[in-house]
């Protein structure tokens, strides 16, 4: 069984019963919509951009991407219609390059997915 606990804009605590060697234990883990990253090599090189992380309270460097839906409500929904979630990450990665890193994409296949 799965209950949620707590919800944000993009993140709700979820607490799911597990059975373990005939032990049923209750974990709790943070589930979130979906987000995209980029490898974008040109000329033997990897781009990352810099950006101000306010958690930081400074900047890092990272591989450009950003969400494949902007909420989690929307996120649900998407997987309740059937929405094919490969396809809306690839479109958003087509955006996140072009707005994080002023790249048009020409050739984008999927690396890794994350679970």
């Amino acid at each position: 069984m799965e209950q949620i606990t707590h919800k944000g804009k993009i993140i709700e605590v979820v607490q799911k019963d597990i059975e373990i060697s005939g032990t049923t234990r209750v974990f709790e883990f943070a589930r979130r919509s979906p987000g995209t990253r980029l490898i974008i090599v040109k000329n033997g090189r990897i781009l990352l951009t810099k950006e101000f992380r306010h958690e930081l309270n400074g900047y890092d460097y990272r591989l450009p991407g950003g969400k494949v839906y902007d909420s989690l409500d929307e996120y649900n929904q998407a997987l309740a219609s059937g929405t094919d979630i490969t396809a809306a990450a690839e479109k958003a990665a087509i955006k996140e390059a072009k707005e994080e890193a002023g790249a048009t994409v020409k050739d984008i296949s999927l690396f890794h997915t994350s679970i």
